[in-house]
């Protein structure tokens, strides 16, 4: 009889995030990052939403209780390399996650602050503070985009640079990959800022011109979870994560599927 190859297993991710029933945000979108970057993801929903590539029309958060039933038999069934975190909807369910977070142990923890969608609908009714802090303060990683961070500091952005050391700073001395998306001109820098080192470092590209922008703060703060469970340090996550989603955005550009805002185009690397 042959025997079975046993071969380095992939990396697992457990995904804690709302549903995005059009796919291209939320669950549905780090499930599709994770299989493209080979590694093997978990899905724990977080809320129930109703929308589609025009926008966000009904959110309806999950009873903490059950975000516990759906985390807790995972524990201890397969390793757990990294946490993406998502869509929280309100402080009920942040809390329990801060909870569940020290239960599962896992250091590779990346937080993605998301206050609201892209369309502007609110996504977290409890503003910044309180169990929601508690959450970002258990992360080896928080990636706000330039409003969330003017919302976590409560005053405006005058340098990507020293808002990221303040967050950093602010949360327990936790990593910040802050994205410069909605700032103007031709090209966006996104600053990391390090806290294990105390370095800062930008990122710049240029802007891609593309309807099809839906999700794709999901696809890095999971792409960085990914290569932080595969063991990368996080100045290297850091910047892949970045190439891949520039990547993603350039390929999606030449496809008219939606009537909104669609989904960046996400693909296995080759």
């Amino acid at each position: 009889m042959e025997k079975n190859t046993i071969s380095r297993r992939p990396a697992t991710l457990l995904v804690m995030a709302g549903s995005d029933p059009c796919g291209g945000a939320g669950l549905q979108a780090d499930i599709r990052v994770a299989a493209a970057l080979d590694c093997y993801a978990m899905g724990v929903v977080t809320a129930l939403t109703s929308q589609n590539s025009c926008g966000v029309i009904d959110v309806w958060p999950l009873d903490s209780e059950k975000i516990k039933a759906q985390v807790t038999p995972l524990i201890g069934d397969a390793p757990i390399d990294a946490v993406k975190i998502g869509m929280l909807g309100n402080c009920e369910t942040a809390a329990v996650v801060a909870r569940l977070l020290d239960e599962i142990g896992c250091c590779n923890v990346v937080v993605d602050t998301l206050l609201k969608s892209t369309s502007g609908a609110c996504l977290f009714d409890g503003g910044g503070g309180g169990a929601f802090e508690q959450v970002l303060r258990r992360a080896k990683v928080i990636t706000p985009n330039l409003p969330e961070a003017k919302v976590l500091l409560g005053h405006d952005i005058v340098s990507l640079e020293d808002a990221a050391r303040e967050l950093g700073d602010r949360y327990g001395g936790v990593s910040v990959y802050l994205k410069g998306g909605h700032g103007g001109g031709d090209e966006v820098t996104d600053c990391f800022y390090n806290a294990e080192s105390g370095s800062l470092f930008s990122m710049t590209n240029s802007r891609v011109d593309s309807p099809n922008t839906h999700g794709t703060g999901c696809c890095l703060s999971t792409a960085l979870a990914v290569f932080l469970g595969s063991g990368i340090s996080l100045n290297e996550a850091a910047t892949k994560a970045n190439l891949f989603v520039n990547r993603a955005l350039r390929e999606g550009r030449r496809y008219v599927m939606w009537q909104g805002h669609g989904a960046a185009f996400v693909r296995r690397e080759e």
